[in-house]
């Protein structure tokens, strides 16, 4: 996704540090779930990145870089891998692996130009108490992934909670297919799930796949 214009951006000048878009700050909004944001003037709306601890896991999902001041106090562990949820979120990835070593995932039939890009079916996860869901009609390759255990879904671009606008499904014109991404987003939304981050904006921390329901209501 890009372009999304949602009038004045809550971040600004400050969020890029020598040129070069970064996270200025982390910040924990469930136990072992953390998040990160920066405003784009370049994509024009805010880029999220999370990361998730679970278990002997703690995946980083669609990273963007951290500010050097942040990186010198996260992330409390290494991370074991960077996780991409669509073909459009490459951001820091390489970085990311790079820095500590880990795979980068991304969904099988990515095209994305990543050298050692590891896939993945939905339906299947390497890692323990993950579901790895296709959300077919969003951005090439659109996945969601579920953690049943903490009741948490973590979001690419097909559901989008930007400041100044209101949460909603990916618009239009950025999707592959409208129709089809609302019949995935409609039978992803039946496993209940009580929190919602995304790549896009403020997560959902209550009653998040009933919201998301309505969208398509």
């Amino acid at each position: 996704m890009s372009d999304i214009p949602h009038g004045k951006p809550s971040f600004v000048a400050a969020d890029y540090e020598n040129g070069v878009l970064r996270g200025l700050q982390v910040n924990e909004i469930l136990t072992g779930v953390y998040s990160w944001s920066a405003y784009s003037a370049e994509h024009r709306c805010e880029l999220t990145s999370q990361a998730v601890r679970h278990g002997v896991d703690f995946l980083v999902f669609d990273p963007i870089p951290l500010s050097a001041a942040v990186t010198g106090r996260f992330p409390p562990v290494p991370p074991s891998a960077v996780v991409l949820t669509n073909d459009n979120h490459e951001r820091a990835a390489v970085e990311w692996s790079q820095r500590f070593l880990i795979p980068v995932y991304g969904t099988a039939g990515s095209r994305m130009p990543i050298r050692g890009l590891r896939e993945i079916l939905p339906g299947s996860s390497p890692f323990s108490g993950w579901e790895v869901h296709s959300l077919a009609g969003g951005a090439p390759n659109e996945s969601a992934w579920l953690l049943p255990e903490r009741s948490l879904a973590v979001f690419g671009d097909a559901v989008v909670n930007l400041p100044g606008r209101q949460l909603e499904l990916l618009p239009a014109k950025y999707c592959e297919n409208p129709a089809l991404l609302r019949t995935s987003v409609a039978h992803f939304a039946l496993r209940h799930f009580e929190h919602a981050v995304f790549a896009h904006g403020t997560p959902l921390l209550a009653n998040a796949s009933a919201k998301i329901a309505a969208l398509i209501a």
